[in-house]
């Protein structure tokens, strides 16, 4: 894989892992997901993100997930590859196997005892030091619960090797602060319709779970963007905020969704602090536009229930006419 030290600006959808009824890798959905994907206008794809269920495989089957996309993309699109870890070796031994797929690594470095900024810079210098591999720095605070303040996330973000931020906070006053204090960095926001008001100021694009169910509408949405329409009624902007209760909560109207975040995000503090999971929605929302995927997640994450099924099912129904199927 040819690493890369600059990523297009644009879509990187979120894969999720398939599985099979037992809990194991499905391969061929897999297959058929890099499928779906391509042609779609994504600048490239996310593989075991949080929406890939990242901590709940073994390192084996990371690396087979990470192969198995490898070999059908043949170095055709970059590949961002999910990395978590507790400790700088373990980081850097994954990224060593990592080294002959993947573009870039979106880094997300946890915590078990609560350290020092002080240490936790250090752990990430070094991983940066010492891997052939760029980084993008994750941050998920209401995943690890480090909420970094604006001067950290600079410092991280001026290590050598650490070329972007995937920014899942979804707070934009950090979000346009760490982008004017790091201009060369690459900013990509967690979520595609953040990127109305982060495009302008410079953002590289989003890193989505949108994109996962949507990846045309997504890319087409953020090339309206970055040519600077921005005041048009959009039928692929319509269909991500249709969509949003099936990364979030189902049981909230997309209209009031996407009004919460509008207000939320922008509110001095961050008023975010947790994330649901979304991986078993995305997974049937993706079989109901006809990927030959099941819905299927690792224990201890949550199946769907038959109330969310018919839910799901009628949220897709009611924009099938528009959105792109396999």
């Amino acid at each position: 894989m040819k690493h890369l030290t600059l990523l297009e600006s644009g879509i990187y959808p979120v894969m999720p892992t398939p599985l099979h009824i037992d809990q194991t890798l499905d391969f061929d959905g897999l297959s058929t997901l890099v499928d779906f994907y391509s042609g779609k206008g994504v600048q490239g794809l996310t593989v075991l993100g949080s929406g890939g269920e990242l901590p709940y495989f073994s390192d084996q089957e990371q690396l087979d997930v990470l192969s198995h996309v490898a070999s059908i993309t043949s170095d055709k699109i970059p590949i961002i590859m999910g990395l978590y870890a507790l400790s700088a070796q373990q980081a850097l031994t994954k990224i060593k196997t990592y080294e002959p797929y993947a573009s870039a690594i979106l880094l997300m470095l946890d915590q078990y005892y609560d350290v020092p900024f002080a240490s936790y810079k250090k752990a990430f210098e070094d991983i940066a030091a010492k891997s052939n591999i760029p980084i993008i720095f994750y941050y998920f605070p209401q995943i690890t619960g480090r909420f970094h303040r604006v001067d950290e996330l600079v410092q991280l973000l001026n290590i050598p090797n650490v070329i972007g931020i995937k920014d899942s906070s979804l707070h934009l006053p950090t979000a346009k602060a760490v982008i004017s204090k790091v201009p060369h960095t690459l900013y990509f926001s967690g979520l595609s319709l953040m990127l109305k008001h982060l495009y302008p100021i410079g953002a590289a694009g989003a890193i989505c779970p949108l994109a996962s169910i949507a990846p045309a509408e997504s890319a087409r949405y953020s090339k309206q963007l970055l040519v600077g329409v921005q005041d048009i009624v959009s039928k692929d902007k319509e269909i991500l905020d249709d969509l949003l209760p099936i990364i979030n909560n189902l049981n909230l109207s997309s209209n009031l969704q996407t009004k919460l975040l509008s207000i939320v995000s922008q509110l001095p503090v961050n008023m975010i602090k947790s994330a649901n999971s979304p991986q078993a929605k995305t997974k049937e929302a993706l079989r109901l536009l006809g990927v030959k995927i099941g819905s299927t997640v690792r224990a201890p994450l949550v199946q769907l229930t038959d109330n969310e099924r018919e839910t799901i099912k009628n949220m897709i129904k009611n924009i099938s006419k528009n959105i792109s199927k396999i």
